[in-house]
């Protein structure tokens, strides 16, 4: 459903990166929840807590800019039936915003590739994220325990093709 919605979309008033980030976050966001019938509540769930849990994303501007845009637009064309979900969305968007940027709300293997990230290694570079984060003095098996391939949203919008990733699709 969400495929033949992204179709329908029109992007032009999007950032390129966003507009090549789209079709990932809306699966995303569609694996955690039925977007037609889902309720305010639900949204901002997975808006606020699972979205800045599970993406990693260089820059979380192009990830959330886009993803906004497309559940308002959704909402206004009736196909996420529930109208107090823009109102939800709206309300919300700075709590977005600081949720995806709190390393706090983070899972453990957010926090630790996008430190990795931070100093300079290849988010792409599994050995090289486990070895960062072992420099750093983190328990080796702390580390195996959680650097897995991740959904990575590149600056440039595009997601790091990863066995995480194809699994979504």
């Amino acid at each position: 459903m969400s495929e033949d919605w992204l179709k329908d979309f029109d992007t032009s008033g999007l950032s390129d990166a966003s507009r090549a980030a789209l079709p990932e976050s809306v699966r995303f966001v569609a694996r955690h929840l039925e977007l037609a019938t889902a309720t305010p509540e639900e949204i901002v769930r997975v808006l606020t807590s699972t979205l800045p849990r599970r993406v990693i994303a260089i820059d979380p501007d192009v990830v959330v800019g886009g993803l906004i845009a497309f559940l308002i637009w959704a909402v206004k064309r009736g196909r996420i039936r529930e109208q107090r979900v823009e109102y939800a969305i709206r309300k919300h968007r700075t709590e977005v915003d600081e949720a995806m940027r709190d390393d706090r709300t983070w899972s453990p293997s957010k926090q630790i590739i996008l430190a990795a990230v931070r100093d300079g290694v290849d988010p792409s570079d599994l050995d090289g994220v486990r070895e960062h984060a072992l420099a750093r003095g983190m328990s080796p098996d702390y580390v195996d325990e959680f650097v897995y391939p991740q959904p990575i949203c590149l600056a440039d919008g595009l997601w790091l093709q990863n066995e995480f990733a194809a699994a979504c699709r």
